[in-house]
Order: structure tokens, then sequence, then C-alpha cells
């Protein structure tokens, strides 16, 4: 997993912050699968808050040992992601 968190404050009128979540998980059938979840908050004072969360998951390799090429790469990541 890798996390990175950051926030910035200016004048303690606005505060954005940013958190970027990464997981690789390796199975025993040679699938790898990628999960990201990205979140934005922008707080203005005391009255208005705006949170948005996105998140996306890839399956980057399927089968025992087999490899794939560049092309087929994007077209199966392509595929999974619609």
């Amino acid at each position: 997993m890798l996390l990175i968190i950051g926030e910035a404050s200016l004048a303690g009128i606005v505060t954005v912050g940013v958190q970027l979540r990464l997981d690789a998980i390796y199975r025993s059938d040679g699938t790898l699968e990628g999960t990201g979840t990205l979140s934005f908050r922008v707080k203005i004072c005391w009255c208005f808050t705006l949170s948005v969360t996105e998140s996306a998951h890839y399956v980057l390799n399927r089968g025992s040992g087999t490899q794939t090429k560049k092309g087929d790469r994007k077209q199966r990541i392509g595929r999974d992601f619609t």
C-alpha cells in the first residue's frame, strides 16, 4: 500500500486536502490487480466544504505465468475500466 496525503491552507480561509491511496495485489493464479482511490477536499471558512472521492480498479495481468504484449495490456486495461 502506498498512501500520500497533502494539505495546504491560505490564511486559514481556504483549506485544500488531497489523499491518494494505491494498492497492488498479486494472486497465486498470476493475476495482478491494482486499486486506487483519490480523495479531494476543499473547505472555505466554516460554512462550506466540498469533498470528492473517486476509485479505480484495474486487472494488469491475467493467467498463470503468461506474459502479455504492450498492446494487449492496453486493451485489457481499457476493457476492465469500462
